[in-house]
């Protein structure tokens, strides 16, 4: 495999071609930020699908799922049993989404 020396290359590139990238970049965003916002819509798009429209109103967003990475954030972190309360909810949801997907089907048929 072979190396790639950032710096080298930086310095032989024409400044017009750094341009361009730059340019290129702010039109089809790429990178780690990009790959971030794309996964947070898959996380709300599958939360939405799980989702008990009783139990949450409001559906979820990408924003929900976007990971933040600043040092002065201070999270709550959840217990135990927090945790573990939060799971048998989306575990309970989920259980009554197959549960009402069954009905429908006996319907159907």
């Amino acid at each position: 495999m072979r190396e790639v020396n950032v710096d080298r290359m930086l310095r032989r590139m024409p400044w017009g071609m750094f341009r361009e990238w730059v340019a290129y970049r702010q039109l089809e965003p790429y990178g780690d930020d990009r790959e971030d916002w794309r996964h947070a819509a898959l996380s709300a798009l599958l939360a939405n699908l799980q989702r008990d429209p009783k139990s949450r109103p409001q559906p979820y967003a990408p924003q929900d799922f976007l990971l933040r990475f600043t040092q002065h954030a201070q999270r709550r972190r959840q217990s135990a049993d927090e945790q573990w309360k939060n799971w048998l909810t989306i575990l309970s949801d989920h259980k009554a989404l197959l549960a009402q997907a069954k009905r429908k089907r006996q319907r159907v048929k």
